[in-house]
């Protein structure tokens, strides 16, 4: 049996997971564990680089993504340890955790599960690492922000129990799943995570479930890890801020069916604050088409004045369609041609669209000549909307720069020179956009090296002097807390990257890390919300025509079967176009009743072939490859 059983679920993290290998390899003490790998069918080559640079390394490799709960629990199963350690990939953790976690369970047999304090990239707490059940009070507090404005209230802080001390060991209702040290015969007692969790909200069921066996759950911050929260969604389609309101309503279904009063709060503010969460994320295409579409109609009554010597002086028979039909026309194309919701604002863009709105509106009056008296209005009404659209793109762009969004990222390196130029030279071969590489920071070179710029123990000073935003550590001897604490002393928001050695992934991981793209991660136009919205128009307009021509045929068995997959297209079950997903193990993902896998004229059988025809129409996905698809099947080629 081995002390420690350390159970890791991977998924396109490639990039952190060696960085959190290395971390449990370099552990002090002489325990006896065992690492244990579940790889949620990775497309970025973790599990080759596993197995080459891991060989002792359990991999268990799964062919799809089963979710983070499912996967854990096969780990779970052919672990052997006294201990088993539940870590996220994206983690680093002290030379001394393991071996502090080890005695402080050892010495309290009356503790099931417990955690140490968990850091995020940029050394502050994270207060998501211990935490309470859910009460009415508590789930509305956290959910309507009322928490971050009252930290120190026992009463609003309760959740994410922010009115205790960090640095003090003391008995909580739950953990995160980042770091969760049992028991083995606790956690096998309770039977690991509940499979209906597909990522989120398993944790806090799984310590409810620990609870209610009567086990003690407690916070030890004697040792601490370094999490950088949410990097596997970063790397995948899944719509996080569904999945985490998805895993609310399973939870509360769960432990909180009989009480209806508890329930429908909860119910009240989920669905509220995923509205909520929906409308922020996209406050400034929201904020933006207002004004676009009130600019459109400030110009048309513009026009009407210049005309008709009234604002308002059209024909009686022009009402509603005057006001309706441009302002259809616009947002239709500005989402087609991607200026909203794609979280980019262009004026080329801007220009673009409204001279196609122009032209589009333009043209009508031809086609339907009691219009006619609105040509000159056209040109007023998208002359003035195209001003005000492009000053409000521009001012956006400027306060975005004010805030910092977009601001030059000041890059230092604690380590040798060798680390830095090797750094320098490999960003030499990307585009990034803004960036400046200061120097470096170690206490073994002297002023006359080339970007030198001073000892750790003016690392604030230096930090302070040269507006330092984003440190990338490559010294492995560095005390990793004592760094930590002084950054987070200068209360400013630094990045830290931490890396071991130099290999094409890593570089690639720190560019994405610092200007958030990556030489290995593609745009995903299946995800964009033009396509969404043309996919949804599809699967309204096509099924409802089709449904109502074989209506009549609907006494033919295939005929029927037909009209149940146009049924379910038409309701939302289903896509006309899409993957091959017939028992939907792809949950962000609907079925296509046409895809590639049954157009086939080869039967499909392997999950791996499947996988990969999937995963090709996904991320070379255009509307000329559904109508590929679509002539295809009609025509059986």
């Amino acid at each position: 049996m081995f002390d420690i059983s350390i159970i890791i679920v991977n998924y396109n993290v490639k990039d952190y997971i060696f960085k959190c290998i290395n971390s449990i390899l370099e552990s002090e003490g002489n325990l006896n564990f065992e690492i244990i790998i579940v790889d949620n069918n990775s497309t970025d080559g973790s599990t080759e680089f596993i197995k080459l640079e891991y060989p002792n390394v359990k991999l268990i490799e799964l062919k799809e993504n089963i979710g983070f709960a499912k996967a854990n629990n096969i780990g779970i199963n052919i672990s052997s340890g006294k201990y088993i350690l539940l870590l996220n990939p994206d983690t680093i953790i002290e030379k001394n955790t393991l071996k502090i976690m080890y005695e402080f369970m050892e010495s309290n047999p009356d503790i099931g599960l417990s955690t140490c304090k968990v850091l995020n990239g940029d050394g502050t707490f994270q207060e998501a690492c211990r935490r309470s059940f859910p009460t009415p009070i508590s789930a509305f507090s956290k959910l309507f922000g009322l928490q971050n404005i009252f930290p120190k209230s026992k009463l609003l802080g309760r959740y994410n129990l922010s009115h205790l001390p960090i640095d003090e060991t003391y008995e909580v209702e739950a953990v995160s799943g980042s770091f969760m040290f049992f028991k083995s015969n606790v956690l096998k007692e309770v039977g690991g995570f509940d499979p209906d969790f597909f990522m989120y909200g398993e944790d806090l069921d799984l310590c409810l479930r620990v609870r209610k066996k009567g086990h003690k759950i407690y916070y030890y911050p004697k040792t601490s890890i370094i999490h950088y929260k949410g990097e596997s969604t970063k790397r995948s389609t899944i719509n996080d801020n569904k999945e985490f309101y998805n895993a609310m309503l399973i939870y509360v279904n769960k432990h909180h069916s009989n009480s209806f009063l508890f329930k429908f709060f909860l119910y009240l503010g989920i669905y509220l604050r995923y509205f909520i969460s929906y409308f922020l994320k996209y406050k400034k295409d929201i904020f933006l088409i207002i004004i676009d579409l009130s600019a459109l109609a400030i110009g048309m009554m513009i026009g009407s004045k210049i005309i008709f010597n009234q604002f308002i002086g059209f024909p009686d028979y022009a009402y509603p369609n005057v006001f309706i039909i441009p302002q259809i026309t616009l947002l239709f194309l500005m989402i087609i041609f991607g200026e909203y919701f794609e979280d980019k604002y262009t004026v080329a863009g801007v220009i673009y669209t409204y001279t196609i709105t122009f032209l589009i509106l333009s043209t009508l009056t031809y086609f339907f000549p009691a219009y006619r008296f609105s040509r000159g209005i056209v040109l007023f009404m998208t002359g003035f909307g195209l001003i005000i659209s492009i000053l409000m793109r521009l001012i956006i762009l400027i306060i975005d720069k004010i805030k910092g969004k977009n601001q030059e990222l000041r890059i230092a390196i604690i380590g040798d020179s060798i680390s830095f130029n090797n750094l320098l030279k490999e960003f030499g071969y990307f585009n990034p956009g803004q960036y400046q590489f200061l120097g470096y920071i170690n206490d073994y070179d002297n002023k006359n090296q080339l970007n030198w710029l001073g000892n750790l123990s003016h690392l604030e000073e230096i930090i302070t002097n040269n507006k330092i935003n984003n440190l990338i550590i490559t010294d492995k001897t560095v005390n990793n807390e004592n760094l930590l604490e002084k950054i987070r002393k200068l209360n400013k928001k630094i990045k830290i990257h931490f890396v071991n050695h130099f290999k094409d992934f890593v570089i690639s991981k720190i560019i994405y890390d610092l200007i958030g793209s990556n030489n290995q991660i593609v745009i995903i136009k299946y995800n964009l919300f033009r396509y969404k919205l043309i996919k949804k128009f599809i699967d309204i307009i096509i099924p409802l025509f089709l449904i109502l021509i074989l209506i009549p045929f609907s006494i033919i068995k295939k005929i029927r079967k037909v009209l149940i997959n146009l049924l379910n297209v038409l309701i939302g079950n289903k896509t006309l176009i899409g993957i091959y997903n017939p028992n939907n193990e792809l949950k962000e993902y609907k079925h296509g009743l046409i895809n590639f896998v049954d157009i086939s004229k080869v039967k499909i059988n392997d999950k791996e072939t499947i996988n990969k025809l999937n995963q090709y129409y996904v991320l070379n996905y255009s509307l000329s490859l559904d109508f590929d698809l679509l002539l295809r099947k009609i025509l059986g080629i």
